[in-house]
């Protein structure tokens, strides 16, 4: 293949027409091309270089998305390829030049034709169908089998109906492009709306589409879980901060994929304290048994995350692990970049629980115990026989086996989202206070005291 043939096979494969179904528009114009010349046969060819065939897109008078091969007639006594040749301005060409050829049987280039030998064809004439970027792709013809002769007024119409063809084209391929670049938003959009679930509640995403601010949510009972990773400073000291990231990575990744198997909410991560949530944004009676096997799942994913890649003779990260159960509140927290935060005494109690852990050991406060023995009365915990240094709370250990063979419930169909109404409904009055003032919000943190 010339570059000619190639800048013209180029200009062709832009349109995708190559292979398509019949099409009214253009079977309404070869119609209108045979009427106006007065000839049997109409027909749109374009020439696929690379397929080394004509295929026909529309016709008068032969059969519908015919094709014929270079191997059956060479393009060197071809009519539309010569045609299209004639009309390529890069090629020696002249620009929309139509091929006339009124006595195909004496004419010298083609009357070794199969066609014209056979007296199917003895006059053809045929208008390059031009690209705007001037090189022609095909052609529209009429043919009859016998010679003859148009008019001018026969053969501008027919100029003028290739340039309709190339309209057609035009529109055809920008109609294309936009359904393609719609297809895409929306692919898009569905992807945006996928990241914004994981990170908000849908009914806070509708309340900001539409500019509002939803009012704080209050729910009770939830389960709230903390993490962080054991000598978290010396591993950061050890390694180079990309190392770090690595790993963090590593661990919230298989974290995530937990998160999305037991359909928990995730608060946040900050630097290596990892914060979620059961029980929100929908009600699930078995909210600490969700978090108990998350806790059993996150500390086994940790352990193979290892320190240093580079090293395996650091071994693998530990994590700490602490939850808590009871009311909480939670908002969104300013307008650049919003974010759904968590609010009262539960989110610091579950932190305390963290703070208070061993490594590879999951601690839970009393309220946490009760409500997985009542979720799972196969759990087995054990009483610890220290309590918090912050606040004197009783705590727990769970064995991690004891929790694995329960299955979890059903998610129920919709969201809970009620919204707090006095001061008798919550149990933790700070995050109601807070609620009420109308003050900035701080961060998933708790309630200061």
């Amino acid at each position: 293949m010339d570059d000619s043939m190639r800048r013209r096979q180029e200009a062709l494969m832009a349109y995708n027409i190559l292979d398509t179904p019949p099409e009214d528009s253009f079977r309404e114009l070869v119609t209108l091309a045979a009427l106006t010349c007065r000839t049997p046969v109409s027909c749109i060819s374009l020439i696929d270089w690379d397929g080394r065939r004509l295929w026909i897109k529309a016709t008068q008078g032969l059969t519908e998305s015919a094709s014929v091969s270079f191997d059956d007639i060479t393009p060197a006594t071809m009519f539309c390829a010569q045609c299209v040749r004639g009309g390529d301005i890069t090629d020696g060409g002249t620009f929309e030049a139509p091929l006339i050829i009124d006595n195909a049987f004496e004419h010298p280039l083609y009357a070794d034709n199969p066609l014209v030998q056979q007296r199917s064809i003895g006059f053809y004439c045929g208008a390059p169908i031009t690209a705007p970027n001037g090189i022609p792709i095909g052609t529209i013809c009429v043919a009859d089998s016998k010679p003859r002769t148009l008019t001018s007024d026969q053969i501008q119409t027919l100029t003028l109906l290739a340039r309709q063809v190339m309209d057609h084209l035009e529109h055809r391929r920008q109609n294309f492009m936009l359904i393609n670049a719609v297809a895409e938003r929306e692919t898009f959009r569905h992807r945006l709306r996928e990241i914004l679930d994981d990170m908000l509640p849908s009914h806070v995403i509708d309340s900001l589409r539409h500019g509002v601010k939803p009012p704080p949510d209050y729910f009770d009972p939830v389960t709230v879980f903390f993490s962080d990773v054991v000598g978290f400073t010396d591993i950061c000291a050890s390694i180079p901060p990309t190392a770090v990231m690595q790993i963090l990575d590593t661990l919230y990744s298989h974290f995530d994929r937990l998160v999305a198997k037991y359909n928990l909410f995730k608060v946040e991560t900050i630097g290596d304290a990892f914060v979620c949530c059961a029980g929100i944004p929908h009600e699930q009676p078995d909210h600490t048994l969700r978090i108990a096997k998350f806790a059993v799942e996150a500390m086994e994913a940790a352990t193979k995350v290892p320190i240093d890649p580079e090293d395996p003779s650091k071994g693998c990260i530990s994590i700490r692990v602490g939850f808590h159960t009871g009311p909480i509140v939670a908002s969104v927290v300013g307008t650049t970049q919003p974010r759904y935060c968590l609010f009262g005494e539960t989110v610091n109690t579950a932190m305390a629980m963290e703070t208070s852990s061993h490594a590879m050991r999951i601690n839970m406060s009393r309220e946490a115990a009760l409500a997985l023995l009542d979720q799972c009365p196969e759990a087995r915990i054990e009483e610890r026989d220290v309590k918090s240094v912050d606040r004197q709370l009783e705590m727990f250990f769970l064995e991690p086996e004891s929790v694995m063979d329960q299955d979890i419930m059903p998610i129920p169909p919709s969201p809970r989202c009620p919204t707090p109404t006095d001061a008798e409904t919550l149990t933790c009055p700070s995050a109601f206070e807070l609620w009420q003032s109308g003050l900035p919000w701080a961060t998933a943190v708790g309630d200061e005291k």
